[in-house]
């Protein structure tokens, strides 16, 4: 375990976006990194993790260099799709609440220091941010995220959303009046944490799932990965398919799953008895065979493997991968299908 003083790390896709909303703004990509003295081969590494140093230098070049309105627009322009597969359940949530809880649980995906928070009080739903002081500091990150968030719940839930209240923790800056026009609603400066207020009725807003292409890729995914994991007819072919749905909502239940299925819990253990299983056993096996198989999607980072998987804790999925398969997911990547450990699955 990384001990608590280490310096803390973001994953590769915070520096690809903040370059990508450098480059749509005019800047050269090139220059950017070599300013950086940053390799662009770690960019096309999707587990790649960058220490807080690396990524506050780019924020500060990319940000707060770039006129002071620069984090709000980029922040606008962005798509729930960009977060990867954090925005991908947050698009297939059925609602804002749904979707927001989502990004309360997995946020640390993106940066180890991210805490987000979501609050529900009489008629109103508080979300807090707590980032790394370092990144705070920087009143154009700051922006940038709430942005992102506003921008991409209207996105997803397909309306005109606006916040009955945003809260950051700095002071007034001259270009208030460009902050005041996007988010168009009352603003409070010098607040204690950056935080965005919502009318509590707004969370039952339903998700409209309108990004089709990252729809269909993933649907095919889900296609090809639950074909030959059973039976379709049989009890465990049908509970495969039912966990598979719900697993990026986190760990799944024998309570939730079976009521999902229109059985009991009583039946549900019984029939999987009589086809030779138990709850347990159907979970850590299915995890095992689609691990193997989103590992070799090398567009998916490891920590997203391990979300898409119900782990809350990244930790505990190089922990599981390591037990089944005799070395890290990492090392089993790198390995690629010649010289791959073939230790049998273990459950």
């Amino acid at each position: 375990m990384r001990p608590s003083t280490a310096e803390p790390t973001y994953l590769v896709r915070v520096v690809r976006l903040l370059l990508d909303d450098a480059v749509r703004a005019g800047a050269d990509r090139d220059t950017l990194l070599s300013g950086l003295g940053l390799d662009a081969r770690i960019l096309e590494e999707p587990d790649a993790r960058l220490p807080l140093g690396t990524v506050a230098a780019l924020v500060r070049e990319v940000v707060a260099d770039r006129g002071p309105a620069f984090g709000l627009h980029a922040g606008a322009g962005r798509k729930t799709k960009d977060a990867g597969l954090i925005g991908y359940a947050m698009l297939h949530s059925a609602t804002l609440r749904a979707a927001l809880m989502r990004l309360v649980r997995y946020g640390r995906i993106m940066g180890d220091h991210n805490r987000i928070e979501l609050e529900e009080s009489g008629s109103t739903a508080t979300i807090t941010f707590e980032g790394h002081p370092v990144l705070e500091a920087i009143h154009g990150f700051t922006e940038l995220s709430v942005a992102w968030l506003i921008s991409g719940l209207r996105e997803i839930s397909a309306t005109d959303l606006t916040a009955r209240e945003v809260r950051f923790p700095y002071p007034e800056p001259s270009h208030s009046a460009h902050v005041r026009a996007f988010l168009r609603c009352p603003i409070e400066f010098e607040a204690p944490h950056t935080a965005i207020v919502l009318k509590r009725d707004d969370l039952d807003l339903r998700v409209v799932g309108s990004d089709v292409t990252l729809v269909g890729y993933l649907d095919k995914l889900a296609e090809d990965a639950v074909k030959s994991l059973g039976d379709q007819g049989s009890i465990l072919g049908r509970l495969r398919q039912v966990l598979w749905s719900s697993l990026s909502d986190g760990e799944p239940t024998l309570t939730a799953t079976s009521t999902a299925m229109a059985l009991s819990p009583r039946t549900l253990q019984r029939r999987l008895r009589d086809e030779g299983t138990t709850f347990a056993e159907a979970l850590s096996a299915l995890r095992q065979e689609l691990a193997t198989r989103l590992l070799e999607d090398r567009s998916l980072a490891v920590y997203e493997v391990g979300f898409m998987l119900g782990y809350a804790d990244p930790t505990a999925f190089h922990r599981a991968f390591r037990r089944w398969r005799g070395v890290s997911p990492k090392r089993f990547r790198e390995q690629g299908p010649v010289g791959r450990v073939t230790r049998p699955p273990r459950r």
